[in-house]
Order: C-alpha cells, then structure tokens, then sequence
C-alpha cells in the first residue's frame, strides 16, 4: 500500500510541476501558452491595449495666426504672406519686387537682400500649433557685408 501511494504522490507532482492537465470540452478553443512581456509581464493571452493615436491636425480649418507679415526696409513697405514665409522656412529663396528672402532654419535668421546688394537681418519667431503655425519676422536690422549662411 506505501508503494501505491508513493506513485500517486509522485504522479501528483510530477502534474503540478508540469502544470497540471486541463481537460478540453467541446466548446473550448485550444489554448496558446502565456507569453512574457517585456518587463516579465505575462499577457495571459490577452491582446495588449491599444495606444491612442494622437490627433492629426486639421490643415483644413482657419488659423487664426494666419495673417501677412509687413516689412519696411529702406522705407519701403513689402507684405509676405504666411505661405510664402513657410515656402522659405522648407529652404528655398523666394523673390518678390527684386527682394530676395531666405532663412536659417536652425537658427531662425531671416534674411532679406534689396536690389542694390544690401542686405537686412531679422529674427524669426514660431507661433502656433497642432498644424496652425505662424511665422513673425521682428525688425529688420541692416548687416554689414553678406551674413553667413
């Protein structure tokens, strides 16, 4: 009798060790085994939550900072509008009345050269966000020679 118990004792731990038997009815889908997480989580076969994505911003809607900047060099009054700010602040040199306009946009310099080879110095401000963004130019400062690029 010792010897029986002695195997059913052992047959006991050997399925606690091993996890034990499940038995299946016909109603239960076969189970996947826990995966661990990083961080030693285990999922428990739930899938994991999904982040909220963040808000997409409406390019579409009025931007109440959207207004035309004005610029008085050699008192002389040019207007830029914020689509063209923005086409210069992605690198590209814009020209408008024989004025050229170009930017730093790591330093946020605005630079602007008149038709007689000055040039004029100001710096750039950005307002705004989620997709309503907004260029200022502060005053424009006369500068010695070509500014470095």
């Amino acid at each position: 009798m010792e010897y029986r118990q002695f195997l059913v004792v052992t047959f006991l731990a050997a399925l606690l060790v091993l996890g034990g038997v499940r038995l299946a009815d016909a109603e239960d889908a076969p189970a996947k085994p826990n995966e661990v997480h990083a961080g030693g989580e285990m999922s428990h076969n739930q899938k994991p939550k999904q982040k909220a994505r963040p808000k997409k911003p409406d390019r579409t809607k009025d931007c109440q900072y959207d207004r035309s900047e004005e610029l008085t060099i050699d008192d002389r009054k040019i207007t830029l509008s914020q689509e063209t700010i923005k086409a210069i602040m992605t690198g590209r040199e814009e020209e408008q009345d024989g004025y050229n306009f170009n930017a730093d946009t790591v330093l946020l310099i605005f630079r602007v050269r008149d038709p007689d080879g000055n040039w004029y110095t100001g710096n750039l401000t950005r307002l705004g966000s989620e997709g309503c963004i907004f260029y200022y130019i502060g005053q424009l400062v006369p500068h010695e020679g070509e500014p470095p690029l």
